[in-house]
C-alpha cells in the first residue's frame, strides 16, 4: 500500500508585515510515496504557514479516518474527488441538506480548506468504500491512490519538530 509523507522545511516569513508572531512559515509538500519511499506523485509543494496544516489534520483526524463520502459510489468505481466533482457539475437539484453535507464533508477531507487562501488543487483525503485514498478529478485529469492513512498520522504524532509546533483546533 501507498504511503502519505509530509515534507517541510522551515523558512524566514517573506513578507514585511507580521500580523501573527506564533507563523511558523514552511516549505510543505505531501506525497504519495511507495513502501521504500520512492515519490510516486508530489500533491503540492507550497509555502505556507505549516499551523494552518497540521490544525486542519487535527481537527479533522476523525473524519478522515471513519467518514465515508455521503454520496453514492456503487461498486467502488469513482474516487472521492471524482464523486465530487460530478455533483457540483450536475444539473440536477439537490435538497439544502445534501449541499450542506456535501460541503462539510469537502471542508473535512479538502486540502484546499487546509491551505486556506492558497490555489491548490481540489484535492481529498479520505476513506472510500473501506480503504483510505487521496484523489483528484477536475473532468480532464483524474488520479486516485489507496494510501495508508493510519501510518501517516502515526508518523506525524511521532514527529518531534512537528510535535513542537503550537497549533489551534
Amino acid at each position: 500500500m501507498n504511503q502519505l509523507d509530509l515534507f517541510f522545511r522551515r523558512k524566514k516569513y517573506p513578507y514585511s508585515e507580521l500580523h501573527d508572531p506564533g507563523i511558523c512559515w514552511s516549505q510543505i509538500a505531501l506525497a504519495v510515496t511507495s513502501r521504500k519511499g520512492r515519490i510516486i506523485r508530489v500533491l503540492f509543494d507550497w509555502e505556507w504557514d505549516l499551523r494552518c496544516l497540521l490544525g486542519w489534520l487535527k481537527v479533522n483526524k476523525i473524519n478522515l479516518l471513519e467518514q465515508e463520502c455521503p454520496l453514492e459510489n456503487i461498486n467502488g468505481e469513482h474516487s472521492i474527488a471524482a464523486l465530487i466533482f460530478h455533483f457540483y457539475d450536475s444539473d440536477e437539484e439537490y435538497d439544502d441538506d445534501l449541499i450542506d453535507k456535501i460541503f462539510n464533508y469537502r471542508a473535512a477531507h479538502g486540502i484546499r480548506f487546509a491551505l486556506s487562501g492558497t490555489d491548490v488543487p481540489n484535492i481529498y483525503l479520505g476513506k472510500n468504500n473501506g480503504r483510505h485514498e487521496v484523489s483528484f478529478f477536475d473532468g480532464v485529469i483524474s488520479w486516485s491512490y489507496e494510501i495508508d492513512m493510519k501510518d501517516f498520522f502515526n508518523k506525524i504524532e511521532s514527529n518531534q519538530q512537528l510535535s513542537e509546533i503550537p497549533i489551534e483546533e
